[in-house]
């Protein structure tokens, strides 16, 4: 089993991610509206003395198998080397224990 954590900017691309997890095989999910802050954003990019910029983002959670987990994470490398701009963050993890869930 593993847990699969998705980071995006909340720019309007839910379908084109959702439509990732779907292929995936991946038949539910969770997401949530985080913050996303920038620490290394230049100064073009800050208001006065601002450390870091924030931009309204999406966090999405999955529990998974372990070969759903891989072919997400590799249809999001594949997605992200034809959408440069914005990339979709990815993180697979591995859990040790779960509940047992009927």
């Amino acid at each position: 089993m593993k847990l699969v954590f998705i980071y995006s900017l909340d720019d309007g691309r839910d379908n084109e991610l959702h439509r990732i997890i779907q292929i995936a095989g991946a038949t539910v999910f969770s997401e949530s509206p985080v913050s996303g802050v920038y620490t290394n954003a230049g100064d073009d990019y800050r208001w006065f003395g601002q450390v870091g910029m924030q931009t309204e983002s999406k966090m999405y959670m999955l529990a998974v198998t372990e070969e759903q987990a891989s072919d997400l994470v590799t249809l999001i490398d594949d997605y992200n080397e034809a959408h440069e701009k914005h990339p979709f963050h990815a993180y697979s993890i591995s859990v040790d224990q779960m509940t047992q869930v009927q």
